[in-house]
This record gives C-alpha cells, structure tokens and sequence, in this order.
C-alpha cells in the first residue's frame, strides 16, 4: 500500500510500506489522489486546441498552381476554468468510456482522462467523438512513482502546460470544419479563376503556337520515327554492326569497377549516332583518366565533345536546342527542358544528350574517379 505522511515542511508525499510494495500500488495511489485533487481545488487548466494530424490548424490546400492557400486558423486557447460541477468515476456516463472525473464548467459537460500508466486507447476515442461530447487527458506518466511531492502533483494535475490534451473537443472540430469548407470553396474559386486564365492565354498562344509549331513540322515527323522502339532498335543493330570491335578495344583500356558506370543505361543515351557504350566509355578512356588530380571538367564542354565526336541526328539536335529555348532558366540550372508549344508526349520523345552525358559523371562521381563541385553546377574535380 501507499501511505501520505508529513514531512518537516509539511508537504505531502507517498512512499512505500513496507520493502514488497509494488509500484502499481503507487500508480493507483497517483490515480486516486489526482481525482481528488481536481475535486478538491475545482479548477484546471484546459489546453489550447491546436488540431491534429487529420485536422491540421490553420487546414491547409494546394490549389492548381502547386500553391499552399492557408485557411483560417480555429481559435480554441489554453486558459484556466472554474469548475461548477466534480464527480469521481460518474456511474451515469456510457460505461464503454467513463471517465476518471466529470467535470462542468461554463461550456458544459467535461470528461477528464487520468493517464498514470495507459493512455485513451482509440476505440474509447472513437466513442466519445461519436457521442459529442468533450473530453480531455491529462498525463502524469512522467511523474516519479517514488516519493511523489503533494504539491508538485497538484501542479502537475490542475495547471500542467505541456501534459494535457484534447481526446475530443467537438467545438472546436465543427469550427474546423467550417474552416475547411471555407477553404475548399475559396480555392476552388481560385482554380476557376485559374483554368479560365490558362484558357485565355492559350487562345492568345494560339497563333504563336501554330507558327512555332510550323517551323518544327519536318523535325517532329522524323523525331516520331527516330523514337519509335523499332527505329531504336534498328539503330542500335546497324551501330553494333559497325562499331563492335572499337567498344571492345575501348573497354579493354577501362578499369573493371568503372565498367558499371559505361554499361548502365540512361534515357537519353540513344541521342548519340554511336552505341552509347562506346561513346561513354570514349569520355572516360578518353577524356576522364588522363586528367591530372585536382583538374576540373565541365558538363558542357564534355557534352559538346561527345557531340563533335559522334554526332547527333540533326532533327533531333534542333529540337532539343528549341526545348532549351523555350526555358532557358530550366537548361541554365541543368534542369530537363520543355518546349511549351509542343505536346507532353512530343517532349518526353525527344532525348536529351548533356542529360546523358550528366549521368555518367554523376555515376562516375559515385565510383569516387571524379568529384562535383559545390555551388558549381556542371562542375567535377578529378579526384
């Protein structure tokens, strides 16, 4: 059992009868002395309702622009109520969740959870909410279960700022929720305005779409055919054919951990009028393994080698530049670019030879032969 006894300065606190007494017996004297504590003072402090992981506060949405519109903020703060109304274990409450205390106080009705050991489980929370009714937890498991102080347990129970939260606060979810509201229709005004813009500006577009789209006619035909997986593929059969016995003197002269990093694919690879082993295995052979440590070589300049060397279907090349054109600030940062006036499908079509080039050294970085620069896109140092 647990007892109270007084200390010299006359707070109270509990110890241990006895050597056998268990810590349960001083969780269930915590439990009981926290009950009455609300019942004796009739007073507490309610926490601030700050949401919830479904219920996030302010709520938040994204509208079509990828834009977070933040809604109105539910105010529920943390303040200190009188309590009209205590009764310990309520036997007039649903039994499948009745509180440790029921409480009124000027908002009504309040069930008041003591957790010394185990929390509200969800189910009980679940019942509550679907019941409407309020319901708060205050937490002592932090409290030491040896030699509890009186007062440091009163603290702890009647005015704790950070061991105290709602299980349910039906107010406060209806405010949310007409928040929520709120919100959706004010972003899906937005998304009207929004859709209505983009359709303007494509009539606008319209003409300048057409011409760009004119001048690029021939190129874009011959990019479907280039692109199709057979053309790739007749492709890659005519340059085996031709070009075998160069990839294998090649890869001779390259160091087997490296081999990875030429033999792995990338999606642009197939821009290059070459098997696109060999042209990466030409850059490392080539331009990568004589460089003395600490030198330093750009993307550019290796991709404009790559080009000069092997070369690049000219329709294909020509759509490419349009791409980067069409979004310099995407090309500048080495960002995939993307032709406005052409289709989705028409952009992922074309392939994007530095974008090839960029992986391979971003693969040879990872077998540690070279080093990107910080703050330097495009960089690399031999290492």
């Amino acid at each position: 059992m647990a007892k109270a006894l007084d200390s010299k300065d006359r707070r109270a606190h509990f110890s241990h009868h006895g050597r056998t007494a268990c810590s349960g017996g001083v969780e269930s004297a915590l439990h009981r002395m926290a009950k009455q504590v609300i019942a004796d003072r009739r007073e507490l402090l309610l926490p601030a309702w700050n949401g919830s992981p479904e219920m996030p506060n302010p709520p938040t949405r994204v509208n079509q622009m990828g834009e977070t519109v933040v809604g109105v903020p539910v105010g529920f703060p943390a303040r200190v109520v009188e309590l009209a109304v205590v009764s310990i274990e309520d036997r007039g409450v649903a039994a499948d969740y009745r509180p440790d205390v029921l409480v009124r106080d000027q908002e009504g009705e309040l069930l008041v959870e003591i957790r010394v050991s185990h929390r509200v489980d969800p189910l009980k929370q679940r019942r509550v909410q679907a019941d409407g009714r309020r319901m708060l937890e205050i937490d002592l498991s932090a409290l030491p279960v040896e030699g509890l102080d009186l007062a440091g347990v009163e603290r702890a129970v009647l005015y704790g700022q950070n061991n105290r939260h709602w299980i349910s606060y039906p107010a406060a979810t209806e405010a949310w929720r007409a928040s929520w509201t709120d919100l959706q229709s004010m972003v899906a005004a937005m998304d009207r305005g929004i859709a209505a813009g983009q359709r303007e500006q494509q009539q606008r577009d319209a003409p300048v779409r057409a011409r760009l789209r004119a001048m690029h006619a021939h190129d874009l035909e011959r990019l479907a055919s280039l692109a199709a997986p057979e053309a790739q593929a007749a492709r890659l059969a005519e340059f085996a054919a031709r070009d075998a016995p160069v990839l294998e003197e090649a890869l001779s002269q390259l160091p087997a951990a490296l081999h990875s990093a030429v033999l792995c694919p990338h999606g642009g690879d197939w821009a290059y009028s070459t098997l696109p082993e060999l042209w990466k295995a030409s850059v490392v052979v080539e331009r990568i393994l004589p460089m003395h440590r600490g030198s330093t070589v750009s993307r550019p300049e290796l991709a404009r080698w790559v080009r000069e060397t092997f070369g690049v279907p000219a329709p294909l090349w020509r759509l490419y530049e349009a791409q980067k054109r069409s979004n310099a600030l995407a090309a500048a940062q080495g960002w995939r670019p993307h032709a406005w006036f052409l289709t989705d499908e028409e952009n992922a079509s074309i392939p994007d030879p530095e974008g090839a080039v960029a992986g391979l050294l971003a693969r040879l970085a990872g077998e540690r032969v070279l080093r990107a620069l910080r703050g330097r896109p495009g960089i690399y140092v031999r290492t």
